[in-house]
């Protein structure tokens, strides 16, 4: 990966869809060949992280330096303090955002970057196991307002991605899910009703 992401020079900012075993072996092969590089997994990637981020590419710039981070969440309001950075990252700067969901990442962000997908395994959650089992799990989580709404769109991701990795070899259930990720991510759908028009469609 870090020869596919160097080959794009000068490309300076990446999204990847990926795992925190591809961003260690990112950071194996960088601090190979370039010293060491800085680095960082969250679950939520929030407000104080990007000013992190902010903060050290002000200081490192004019300086080959990388800076690579995990996250499985994007939290909206981190997209501002990004922004510039992200426009003009600086002489000599490199930022990676590795996350298994780049779609739910501000397009913001995703305007600003490069967005680099790959094969990555999903596994297949327990609730998918029935149609019963998948009912409950939206009525008691995608249905619960007292879950953050950022939240539920990040397990209704996680579900429709899991959809497309057990239902990609079946042609007529696949362009349901892919129209379901549109209704999620083009057309700002809600969550719960996103998730029960897919669960009626294929099941």
């Amino acid at each position: 990966m870090l020869d596919t992401i160097k080959s794009l020079s000068p490309q300076q900012v990446f999204l990847i869809q990926g795992t925190p075993s591809l961003l260690s072996g990112v950071v194996s092969k960088l601090n190979e060949r370039h010293g060491t590089a800085e680095t960082h997994v969250v679950s939520r990637f929030t407000m104080e992280d990007a000013r992190t981020l902010v903060s050290w590419s002000i200081d490192n710039s004019g300086n080959e330096s990388w800076y690579l981070v995990y996250f499985d969440m994007f939290v909206s309001e981190a997209a501002q303090v990004l922004l510039k950075t992200l426009e003009e990252p600086g002489n000599g700067i490199h930022i990676v955002l590795v996350t298994p969901h780049p779609y739910l990442v501000p397009q913001t962000i995703r305007s600003r970057v490069r967005l680099l997908l790959t094969d990555i395994t999903i596994e297949t959650p327990r609730y998918m196991s029935s149609k019963k089992a998948l009912n409950e799990y939206i009525k008691d989580v995608l249905g619960n307002e007292d879950i953050e709404a950022s939240d539920r769109r990040a397990e209704a991701t996680k579900l429709l991605d899991a959809f497309e990795h057990t239902m990609k070899d079946d042609s007529v259930k696949i362009a349901y899910v892919y129209k379901a990720k549109e209704m999620l991510y083009k057309a700002n759908m809600p969550t719960k009703q996103v998730v029960e028009y897919l669960v009626a469609m294929v099941f």
